[in-house]
């Protein structure tokens, strides 16, 4: 038996509600490099679930790490190292080709309009990068109620896409302190808030490596006021 299997099921999977028989972490377990810390996230999953994460799970971390500024956090740029190391494996060729392909020469601009050059950036796959949003605001949902979003609910992610950047500040300064938590030396941070006529729903922000951020919607949609 593997070591995140669960000798007898213990909950409800925190992303479809079924028969829970595995241990999910939120974030993925390979964001965080050896020796590991004891403050990481994990809720109950079914295998079902669990299999179909594996390579939106690469995906993302990729992508996260061949920004320019993940240097700047001592972690990513140790799990920087280890993605190279890992698309140089002949497993990982087609991956390496597909990341190849999706480099494109963009045009870069300062915050002003001034030209600043070209760099190359990777188009992202904006539909994989949602469902990992999604499911990361699933679990972490779980980890907080102790219950999976319910049926009538909808989650709404907010991927690192730049027209995201100034909302997802602004969710993060409507954040109270006391529900923000840094895990995992600091590789992923989150912080939620419940809105008061609305029990359970609730704005998310998550951030990687203090510069990749991310953001959800979890609502009722049952509540006219968040439809």
């Amino acid at each position: 038996m593997k070591l995140n299997e669960l000798k007898e099921p213990e909950s409800k999977c925190a992303y479809c509600g079924k028969e829970a028989t595995t241990r999910d972490h939120v974030p993925p377990v390979s964001f965080f490099l050896k020796p590991r810390t004891n403050d990481l996230i994990t809720v109950p999953g079914c295998k079902s679930c669990n299999s179909e994460f594996g390579f939106d799970d690469e995906y993302v971390k990729t992508i996260i790490e061949l920004r320019d500024d993940i240097s700047r956090h001592p972690e990513g740029n140790r799990l920087f190292e280890s993605v190279i190391r890992a698309l140089d494996r002949n497993e990982s060729q087609g991956f390496k080709s597909h990341l190849s392909e999706s480099l494109n020469n963009t045009e870069i601009k300062s915050k002003g309009g001034i030209f600043l050059g070209y760099h190359d950036t990777h188009a992202v796959d904006k539909d994989r990068l949602k469902s990992f949003v999604d499911r990361i605001a699933r679990g972490l949902f779980f980890h907080i109620f102790e219950q999976p979003v319910p049926n009538d609910f909808i989650v709404t992610p907010a991927p690192f896409l730049e027209w995201d950047i100034s909302t997802l500040k602004a969710i993060a300064e409507s954040i109270d302190k006391s529900n923000i938590w840094s895990i995992g030396n600091g590789v992923f941070r989150f912080g939620w808030t419940e809105a008061s006529d609305s029990p359970m729903s609730t704005i998310w922000y998550m951030e990687f490596f203090s510069v990749v951020p991310f953001g959800a919607l979890i609502r009722n949609s049952r509540n006219p006021k968040y439809q």
